[in-house]
């Protein structure tokens, strides 16, 4: 995450996945706007 984004209020989290196969790689990535209550 950069400086921006945490001032922007939005959390991100990257998820990286090795499949069976050498040749696939599959990347997540999940964005949220954090909103204080």
């Amino acid at each position: 995450m950069t400086q921006t984004e945490i001032n922007q209020g939005q959390m991100i989290v990257k998820v990286g996945l090795a499949a069976v196969r050498p040749a696939e790689f599959i990347v997540l990535q999940l964005t949220q706007d954090v909103v204080p209550g």
